[in-house]
Order: C-alpha cells, then sequence, then structure tokens
C-alpha cells in the first residue's frame, strides 16, 4: 500500500469492517454506476483494490484498527481525584473534583469500555487486545484473548449489551497495581446459550483504569483463565452446540433456507450496516397459496428451490412459516427491489410445476424502523391478497 495519509476505505465504499468479500464487491459495483466523478470513482477503486484482496486487506486491517483506537485516546486529560468510599476495591480518597472534568473523564472511559465491548461483539481482537491495560498485556497475548473468546462461542451467542457507570475510585489498587483512578461500569449483557436455546441476561462488573495515558479496560490476572477453564469444562460436557448443531439451529430442514431465528441473527449486521452507513435494503415477502392441501409441502419446497436459485449470494432468504418466505435484498432500493420481485415471480410463473399462487410484497428498509416490524408489514403485505397471480405485487 502507498504511504500516504490514512484513508478510510471501509468508510469510502460504506461497508462494515467484518463485511464479507462479497459485501464488499456488490457495495463497490453499486458505488461505482451511481457517480460520474472521476476521482470519487478513483477513490472506490483504490478502496476496492485493498479491500478485496485478502492479504492487502488483512494487512490493512491492522493499520486500520491502530488509527482508529488512537484517534480516540489523541486527547489526553487531567487525572481526577473523586470522593469515594471503600465498597471492595482499595481506595483513600476524600479530594472533590469540578463536574466538568468528572463528566470529560467519564465520557472518555465509557467510551473506551464501549469500544471494547463492541469488539469483542464482532470478534475483532486486534482491536479489542488494543484496550486493555498494560499490564493485563503481560499476562495475556492476543492468541489468549482469542482462546477466550473461542471458549465463549462454544457456549454462548453474544447477541447486545449495555453500559452503565457505577462509580469511580481515587488511588485503587487492581491485581496489586496501583492506579491513580479507576471507574467501574455494570456491563448487562444479553447472549443466547446454545445449549438451552434460551436467551439469558448476565451482569457483570468491569472496570476501566487510567494508565498515565489514557484509560484501558482491566482484565485482571486470573479473570480470563478461569472463564477459560469454565466455557470448556462447559462445553465438553454438553455436545450439541458443535458448530454443526449451531447450524442446524438457524437451518429450516424442510427447505434448506434459514429458519426465523437464523433469519433475524444472519439479517443483524445488514441492519447495523443500514444503520450506519444509511445503505438501505429491501425484504420481499412471498405468500404461498397451494390449491391443493396435500401438496402444501412439494409447493413450497418447488418455490423455495426456485427462489434460492434466482437470489443473490449476498441475499438472505428464510422461510417464516408453512407458506410464507421472507428474503432480504442487500444494497438494493426500493425501485430495485421493485424490479427483484417481478423477476423473482416471472421466474416462479415459467419454472412452477405444481399448482398454487403466489402473493408478494415488497417493503423498502431504510433503518427507522425495527427490522421484526418491517418484516411483519411486508408478510401482510403479501397476504393482502389471497388469490394474487404469479405476476402481481401488493405495496
Amino acid at each position: 500500500m502507498k504511504d500516504q495519509a490514512f484513508r478510510d476505505y471501509y468508510k469510502i465504499l460504506q461497508v462494515h469492517y467484518d463485511a464479507s468479500f462479497e459485501v464488499i464487491q456488490a457495495a463497490y459495483e453499486r458505488l461505482t454506476t451511481v457517480t460520474n466523478s472521476d476521482s470519487v470513482i478513483t477513490d472506490y477503486r483504490e478502496a476496492f483494490h485493498i479491500l478485496g484482496d485478502p492479504e492487502l486487506r488483512k494487512q490493512y486491517h491492522k493499520i486500520w484498527a491502530l488509527y482508529f483506537t488512537e484517534q480516540i485516546d489523541q486527547i489526553r486529560h487531567e487525572m481526577l481525584p473523586y470522593t469515594t468510599s471503600d465498597v471492595g476495591l482499595n481506595t483513600n480518597s476524600n479530594d472533590s473534583i469540578s463536574i466538568t472534568m468528572l463528566q470529560s473523564s467519564l465520557e472518555h472511559a465509557t467510551e473506551i469500555m464501549d469500544s471494547f465491548m463492541n469488539a469483542l461483539q464482532f470478534s475483532d481482537f486486534t482491536r479489542a487486545y488494543y484496550y486493555i491495560t498494560n499490564e493485563d498485556k503481560e499476562d495475556y497475548t492476543q492468541e489468549d484473548i482469542e482462546l477466550w473468546r473461542e471458549s465463549y462461542h462454544q457456549c454462548y451467542q453474544f447477541e447486545r449489551y449495555q453500559i452503565d457507570y457505577t462509580r469511580t475510585y481515587k488511588d485503587c489498587k487492581l491485581d496489586n497495581v496501583l492506579y491513580d483512578n479507576v471507574i467501574e461500569f455494570k456491563v448487562t449483557i444479553h447472549q443466547l446459550n446454545l445449549v438451552t436455546d434460551e436467551t439469558e441476561t448476565e451482569v457483570i462488573r468491569k472496570c476501566t483504569a487510567f494508565d498515565g495515558s489514557g484509560w484501558r479496560v482491566w482484565l485482571g490476572n486470573e479473570n480470563i483463565r478461569k472463564q477459560i477453564s469454565f466455557y470448556q469444562d462447559y462445553a465438553k460436557n454438553h455436545k450439541r452446540h458443535s458448530g454443526k448443531y449451531q447450524a442446524e439451529m438457524k437451518t429450516d430442514p424442510l427447505t434448506g433456507m434459514l429458519n426465523e431465528y437464523g433469519f433475524y441473527i444472519t439479517a443483524k449486521k445488514e441492519v447495523a450496516r443500514t444503520k450506519r452507513y444509511s445503505n438501505p435494503f429491501t425484504l420481499l415477502a412471498f405468500q404461498l397459496n397451494c390449491q391443493e392441501e396435500a401438496r402444501e409441502t412439494a409447493c413450497l419446497c418447488q418455490l423455495s428451490t426456485i427462489l434460492k436459485k434466482a437470489l443473490r449470494i449476498t441475499d438472505i432468504a428464510a422461510r417464516l412459516n408453512n407458506k410464507q418466505i421472507i428474503c432480504l435484498l442487500t444494497e438494493t432500493r426500493k425501485f430495485n427491489g421493485d424490479a427483484a420481485a417481478n423477476r423473482f415471480l416471472r421466474l416462479i410463473r415459467e419454472q412452477q410445476s405444481e399448482q398454487y399462487t403466489v402473493g408478494c410484497g415488497v417493503v423498502f428498509f431504510g433503518g427507522f424502523t425495527e427490522l421484526k416490524d418491517a418484516v411483519s408489514t411486508a408478510c401482510s403485505i403479501a397476504a393482502c391478497s389471497p388469490d394474487l397471480p404469479p405476476d402481481g405485487i401488493c405495496h
């Protein structure tokens, strides 16, 4: 890569940093067709040249992660003396501080904690490792962090988190290391237990410590090893959370498409990307109306086969119930979504041998509503005309 001022190629192509090659390629192709500016197209080509090549992207991502995290630490702030009482951590201070300084420090510490949790959620171990204290880095390598999270993902699926401020300490000792200032947070994690198939909520205490140059997340020299051991033992005693089982959890056995759970889990990244970059997608819902109840399964299988062959590799399709299929068309605006729906319905009409009609609902998703609401709307529209012929669409 050329020696030049840092450029955020992910932002240029409007994709998430963990986007697949197919998504990056689709974004590049779309962006280059909607502009006539040579300079802008040159930027798109440069970004795709880097992100489209696995080795170049790997090198670039390390630079990107370092740059991204360093930006957070460019602002150096004064150390804060707080008034607090001993609540389990070693503290001693009766000093006071202005509200302005307190708020500034809390904002920086919260930003670091949020960035760390976000890196864990998306398995960006380079970024996660950057955010931990120097003392933790003496105890753990980046490979240890990866093992910790891999062990966790054998048992749980990280869905979302919430960070709440708890308290602040002055002259606080963590694992026999004295920090001038420590801020404690309550982190609420919502996760799917891959053994019980139930969503669980776990509340943990996590601290950020000021190490003289910036705020960092404190892990503790025994915490990670204990958790790795716990997750590995838990996984060893429960065979259900193998990779095969996790795939089966998300798949509809009849059609081979995703099931409803798998759809929402898979679509989660697309929703996040839409909200982050304002790149919309379109939802197509298909309502199956089989003329003979005894042939309903055969009709559903045939319809799903036709749709799967017609969809792009970046699109997402799932069976919601016995008579409905939902498709998420990535990087697709309403006009193109309408065109795609018409094309699908034409293919169904041309290829079907079973006796059925299909209703289709088209909903444009711009990130301003909840995905489940948009899906519900699309399905309701598709069901609005039960006898709709295979070349008709409701809006």
